[in-house]
């Protein structure tokens, strides 16, 4: 064990994942890590966010498209959100929108290279966006002018896609395992979709600026404003550092 996890008074981390992850690597008490989710920079990410059109043109995105944010790996089970658009296609549902898949595509990575294969092998070509490795400057405009974002993920440290998604005011489909740890509500805040079938019903259900895709927005932003903004994550851990002071000064007294 470091010597700094051995000593410190308390291990701080984003989420009970990385909890977990952390106090079974360490063989620690579950204990002394202490869980604080990270912060959402809303004046980055927010609904009147713009994506450079010269940008977005370059690679052919079109309005309507759904997104998915994330590096091409085997936790991110792209595969699974190629096979609902394909299904949604060859029932007739899938129009003419896109998937833009934002991320990089390191094929060294184990499951990156099984993207591809999909593609291929779905005939998927025609409405499969790869725009590789996102310029930070373009990333929120690609939030904002989303229909939705799919995390299809069967592990996440922390969702920041899905909360950054919200704080734009973009509904978000997502398995059970890319919300884990979330304080999120089904059906409320987000759609929780864990088989193909249930992810293609999801993206063909939220409609473009319906009703329920617009309440499902206006309730993301809600939550990630009062849950997830840096004013109140930093009031959280000024919390947790005044009560490991107190709780050190009160031992210190003892002894």
């Amino acid at each position: 064990m470091p010597p700094a996890v051995r000593s410190a008074a308390a291990i701080i981390c984003g989420s009970e994942n990385s909890k977990r992850d952390i106090a079974k690597a360490y063989g620690i008490a579950p204990g002394k890590v202490r869980v604080i989710p990270y912060g959402v920079d809303h004046e980055r990410f927010h609904a009147g966010a713009t994506l450079n059109q010269k940008w977005a043109k370059s690679f052919g995105i079109r309005d309507g498209y759904v997104l998915h944010v994330g590096t091409f790996s085997y936790r991110k089970n792209i595969p699974t959100l190629l096979r609902a658009v394909a299904l949604l296609r060859d029932k007739g549902k899938w129009g003419e929108r896109q998937v833009v898949l934002a991320g990089s595509q390191n094929l060294s990575l184990k499951g990156a290279p099984e993207v591809f294969t999909t593609i291929r092998e779905l005939d998927l070509s025609g409405c499969v966006v790869l725009t590789g490795h996102t310029p930070d400057e373009h990333v929120a405009g690609l939030y904002a002018h989303a229909s939705m974002l799919v995390m299809p993920s069967l592990y996440e440290g922390f969702g920041f896609p899905v909360l950054e998604a919200m704080a734009a005011g973009t509904p978000v489909v997502s398995t059970t395992l890319g919300a884990e740890g979330l304080a999120v509500t089904q059906g409320k805040d987000i759609v929780i979709a864990d088989t193909l079938e249930a992810m293609a019903d999801a993206v063909v259900g939220l409609q473009d600026e319906s009703p329920q895709w617009q309440q499902m927005a206006a309730n993301a932003r809600r939550l990630v404003q009062m849950k997830y903004d840096w004013s109140v994550v930093g009031e959280i851990l000024w919390r947790l550092h005044t009560e490991e002071v107190a709780m050190g000064a009160a031992c210190l007294k003892a002894t």
